[in-house]
């Protein structure tokens, strides 16, 4: 996949997150103070197994701050600890922050599956990189919730290659 393609799949993403984004606002303007709008706190440890270099792999560990505006949409601040393993003796530490829309598509009383694309920049540490998530989670009010989904990590800041990444995570929610 070429540099023109990347860009034009990026550009792609941004537009639904702002597209998820604009919907959001209007189900919380529809909302009106609902009780169903709530705060939450939730903690999440993930893997990310690249699908274009065998040598790398993540392993991250996110505090989630998000606010429920109705039962389907939600909307998150992620700030997340990575370390990634280039290769069995290389090691590099990134602190990143970003933010999530939420949509659950799928909700029978109290369990959800939900959609949840995610863009986050690191801020500090050994590699700079933009990264491009979009996810899918299952969970069950307030138990704990699992999670599969792909990221893109731009590396515009170093000479390491972009890498896509299959994204298994798990956390919970308070």
């Amino acid at each position: 996949m070429n540099r023109g393609s990347v860009r034009s799949l990026l550009m792609r993403v941004g537009l639904v997150m702002v597209l998820m984004i604009a919907n959001l606002c209007v189900a919380t303007a529809q909302n009106g103070g609902d009780e169903k709008s709530y705060f939450s706190f939730g903690v999440e440890n993930g893997g990310q197994f690249t699908l274009n270099n065998p040598r790398f792999n993540a392993f991250s560990l996110s505090a989630n701050f998000g606010y429920h505006f109705d039962e389907n949409w939600s909307l998150h601040i992620p700030i997340t600890s990575n370390t990634t393993l280039y290769d069995s003796k290389t090691y590099g530490m990134q602190l990143l922050i970003g933010l999530s829309p939420e949509y659950a598509f799928a909700h029978n009383g109290s369990t959800y599956w939900c959609v949840a694309p995610k863009v986050q920049a690191s801020c500090w540490g050994d590699w700079g990189y933009m990264l491009y998530d979009v996810g899918v989670r299952w969970h069950s009010d307030k138990s704990p919730y699992v999670g599969l989904g792909l990221q893109f990590m731009d590396s515009y800041k170093s000479k390491l290659h972009n890498s896509f990444c299959l994204y298994v995570c798990f956390g919970f929610r308070l």
